[in-house]
């Protein structure tokens, strides 16, 4: 039952919802002087649905007039009932679809989004969960977002309210839990965060289905960044194609959609394995560099501002080399931008000084140990000591180097620290909000990332551990605030799987389970960049699907 003012006469009239199989309706009862109700009621039929559980009323549409929303426990749908601000409703209920969740059971309304428009909170008696459905404010609302209650394997999500229970100005919702025996508290944060019945804050984020731009046959996609190459304020992809040497452009229109991708060259059968941009010659327009595995080299291209990039500069970094990964800082203090490079062959990583024309100094090297395969380099001052300092995955020796800086651009010796199996990325950031730069590293062995909380003297705590699923071959992964919280985030592609993985941070270092999102059969993601491609300051993900020669892109709804 629900209440409310149907016919703006400051007499409360009410709805009652009848799950008799016989008679399934609404009952409208018009509230009357003296504390009465007009008898007989008006009935709305709810056909086709047996099973109608709930009802709630508010104004879908935004034309003034109360409606009724009812959720068919039978039929996974919603029924809406159109008020024309009489009392008087349509005889003929629109039909909302609710996906895959099954067994509606109850029904909340309140503006969870702060956008002025109704929106609507639903339990699922049988798939054990509660989803959040936006208002549009033409009668129609988008699926945002699923939280599963089944931490308890007894749960059954019965009845919810809504009220702001943490006096934050946001509507939350209670949750009734009849098989559990429990209530549970969602609390609503930033249009994406609520919190879990059991595990605290649980937030879910959403995008939409995966578009897919074609790379050509053979070209083999294996890394992405992203950056604006020709100067119009939107995002543009480029991607390390591995396959076929070379770097694709995808040029961004503003709208999430990107135009067929332009390759440019960067050498022959030399298999680019990374990809980083940045301005190397101090012209204003974005530049990119690659690490190509089997050419033992880099090769820098050179941006020209207009979406087109110019001959590739290949520098050498040694023999068998192999180089894996590439990063950019100034690690003289010169102003000028310089690169760093993961030489997985030779067990060293590489530094090449820039002078600030596109043009560099020949490579610089500093051991790794012994057969300890670098996969991955980052960069940070980690000894604040206002100079950059490197880090590194040393795949063969399970463990990451750290090799602070000097101010002539040189390095010491490396500390090094125990991870897990197979350390094949690496990024630094500060996880835990406390000003310090701390680590994360991808130990593909185990199918975990592992938090290395910096003290800020170039010491790091002990390694916790996130899972990102089971034999996935997974070697990188990016850092990002996905979900607008101000916490950063950690999405990691899955390549077996053809999954993405998204670790949303708590902002102490640590970090929710998993959620998983499709690439698609075959996709064999290898690489990722995160982005805003579609100027709704939510950020988006572009994947490098290997496997199908594609990039993809997920704009993100939630």
């Amino acid at each position: 039952m629900i209440s409310g003012y149907f016919n703006n006469d400051t007499l409360l009239d009410f709805a009652v919802v009848s799950s008799n199989t016989s008679n399934q309706s609404v009952a409208v009862f018009l509230g009357a002087t003296g504390g009465n109700l007009t008898i007989p009621p008006v009935y709305y039929s709810t056909r086709p649905s047996v099973s109608s559980r709930s009802i709630c009323a508010a104004d879908v549409d935004r034309d003034g007039h109360v409606d009724l929303v009812v959720a068919n426990y039978d039929l996974n749908t919603l029924s809406i009932f159109k008020g024309d601000g009489r009392g008087v409703f349509q005889t003929t209920a629109n039909t909302v679809t609710l996906g895959s969740a099954q067994g509606p059971n109850s029904i909340v309304t309140a503006d969870f989004n702060d956008d002025n428009i109704p929106d609507l909170a639903v339990s699922f008696q049988t798939s054990q969960s509660v989803m959040m459905l936006l208002g549009n404010g033409g009668g129609s609302f988008t699926s945002k977002s699923i939280v599963p209650t089944n931490a308890i394997s007894s749960s059954s999500p019965r009845y919810l309210y809504a009220a702001d229970l943490n006096h934050d100005g946001r509507p939350d919702t209670t949750l009734g839990d009849f098989g559990a025996n429990r209530v549970g508290i969602f609390l609503t944060q930033c249009l994406a965060t609520t919190t879990s019945m059991t595990t605290g804050s649980v937030r879910q984020l959403a995008f939409e289905p995966m578009v897919s731009y074609t790379t050509t046959v053979f070209l083999g996609p294996n890394a992405a960044t992203v950056g604006d190459f020709n100067s119009d304020s939107y995002l543009d992809i480029v991607t390390a194609n591995y396959d076929n040497s070379s770097v694709g452009v995808l040029l961004g229109t503003g709208n999430g959609t990107f135009q067929t991708q332009r390759i440019f060259s960067v050498g022959n059968n030399v298999q680019p394995m990374a990809i980083t941009v940045a301005d190397f010659n101090n012209d204003g327009r974005l530049d990119t560099v690659v690490a190509n595995y089997r050419g033992s080299n880099i090769a820098v291209l050179l941006g020209n501002g207009n979406g087109t990039l110019q001959a590739q500069n290949n520098m050498s970094t040694g023999a068998n080399s192999k180089p894996n990964a590439v990063a950019v800082g100034d690690f003289n203090n010169d102003n000028l931008l310089d690169i760093a490079v993961a030489n997985y062959g030779t067990n060293k990583v590489g530094v090449f000084l820039g002078n600030g024309n596109g043009n560099f100094q020949i490579q610089d090297t500093y051991s790794t140990g012994s057969s300890s395969r670098p996969y991955a380099v980052a960069i940070g001052d980690f000894s604040y000591d206002n100079q950059l300092d490197l880090a590194t995955a040393n795949y063969g020796t399970n463990k990451i180097g750290i090799f602070l800086g000097i101010r002539n651009g040189t390095f010491q010796a490396q500390t090094t620290f125990l991870v897990g199996n197979k350390p094949s990325w690496i990024s630094v950031a500060d996880f835990n909000d406390d000003s310090y730069l701390d680590i994360a590293v991808l130990n593909s062995g185990d199918n975990n990332v592992g938090i290395f909380l910096g003290n800020g003297n170039g010491v790091f705590g002990t390694q916790a551990t996130f899972s990102v699923g089971n034999s996935t071959w997974n070697y990188f992964f990016a850092v990002a605030d996905l979900d607008s919280d101000g916490h950063l985030d950690i999405v990691v592609p899955n390549a077996i799987e053809g999954t993405i993985s998204i670790l949303l941070g708590y902002g102490d270092g640590t970090f929710q389970l998993q959620q998983k999102f499709s690439t698609g059969a075959n996709s064999e993601p290898y690489g990722l960049a995160v982005g805003n491609f579609n100027n709704d300051n939510w950020l988006d993900i572009a994947v490098t699907n290997y496997g199908t020669n594609e990039v993809g892109i997920l704009l993100r709804t939630w």
